[in-house]
């Protein structure tokens, strides 16, 4: 145990060690009891460090397990973390907190500021030298330039972060890489560099060839996989991977926690044109349930929300149900004129997605004309 932590109270003592070499094996709900034990006990005994441990790996299970969460007491803790870092000197947590704040800002879509706090932890690893943290750092940065598909600079981080010095857990090390590789072959295929993206696949197919799977990363890699078999054009190769999805057991359940994958895969089942409508309408319908589900428990973040109402609207488009795409479209405009969204961009979305209601009441006139 890092001697900064130890309170010789074996008590708190014990629950930090398990907290240190355990953690991902104890169930989340109960990391956080044992954070809060170790705070109380910080508290009561005037001691910083204590504290310090127990707010960091607190937010850290949460952000991790993407507990259901209160935005402000989440923001509370970290900012007490950095605090309590600051005053008592302890620059390597001080970036970790750094860290958690760049995605506790990225979880509710305030990009900008996800990529100024990563940065500015950058630029206080440079200057003290924790080039392991600074790795990560710069894996993070990079994932929020594939999110906001500013790929050019996405891939110059991930090609950056490849360099990097790595954690001492090669089973860690091995699924960060799968996990850099899969964001960078997703910013070659925006770009349609095929044949690069198709490189970091068969990266990928090393590094897990006979090892066990982790279901965790197997939806959105298999997704990953027949994308790029589509833009390579082979469609037997888009068949197997679909085939894999379709009867993995574990599917509907990473579809939940994977949403962006989600939207691909429903993207790549329409593309390959070659289930039933009945298979296709099952397969979309299914998805999109389980999305919705999975935002009844977590609170979706608007570009969720966004997303997944723009993927209704196209399900119920295909499948006729028009008053549905009426009252979806709705709901969608009512996002899009948010004024946290108030830019050209979405206000081009707002323009487009009117245009499409009016070009569907119009169709819908045709329609009704025709029959009279």
């Amino acid at each position: 145990m890092d001697d900064i932590f130890i309170t010789h109270d074996l008590e708190i003592d014990l629950k930090i060690q398990e907290i240190l070499s355990n953690r991902m094996g104890i169930q989340s709900t109960k990391v956080v009891e044992i954070c809060d034990d170790i705070i109380e006990y910080g508290i009561r005994m005037g001691n910083e460090m204590t504290q310090l441990f127990g707010y960091y790996f607190k937010v850290e299970v949460f952000m991790r397990a993407e507990l259901v969460y209160d935005k402000n007491l989440i923001q509370e803790w970290i900012n007490k973390g950095i605090l309590l870092s600051e005053q008592n000197n302890q620059m390597e947590y001080l970036i970790k907190f750094y860290n958690l704040r760049g995605s506790f800002f990225s979880w509710f879509d305030d990009y900008v500021s996800a990529i100024e706090t990563y940065k500015l932890a950058v630029q206080l690893c440079d200057q003290h030298g924790f080039l392991e943290i600074r790795g990560k750092l710069i894996a993070n940065i990079a994932i929020i330039y594939t999110l906001i598909e500013d790929d050019e600079e996405a891939i110059e981080y991930l090609l950056e972060a490849e360099n990097a010095p790595v954690d001492a857990d090669v089973e860690l090390n091995l699924w960060n890489k799968v996990l850099q590789l899969y964001y960078l072959a997703g910013s070659y295929l925006r770009l349609d560099e095929v044949e690069m993206a198709y490189m970091s696949q068969t990266d990928i197919e090393n590094l897990i060839q006979g090892r066990p799977n982790n279901s965790y990363y197997r939806f959105g890699v298999l997704v990953l996989f027949g994308r790029i078999a589509m833009k390579r054009g082979r469609l037997d190769q888009v068949k197997y991977y679909i085939d894999q999805i379709i009867h993995s057991e574990e599917r509907i359940h990473y579809i939940g926690i994977s949403d962006g994958d989600a939207v691909h895969y429903i993207h790549l089942l329409y593309e390959y044109e070659k289930l039933s409508k009945e298979e296709m309408d099952n397969e979309v319908g299914s998805v999109l349930e389980k999305m919705k589900e999975t935002y009844k428990i977590d609170e979706p973040t608007i570009h969720q929300r966004k997303n997944f109402l723009q993927e209704l609207m196209m399900f119920y488009e295909k499948t006729d149900q028009f008053n549905l795409y009426k009252a979806t479209a709705k709901q969608f405009l009512t996002i899009l004129e948010d004024k946290a969204f108030d830019d050209g961009k979405h206000l081009l979305d707002i323009v487009e997605l009117r245009c499409e209601i009016k070009k569907m009441k119009l169709n819908q006139f045709k329609e009704s004309y025709r029959t009279r």
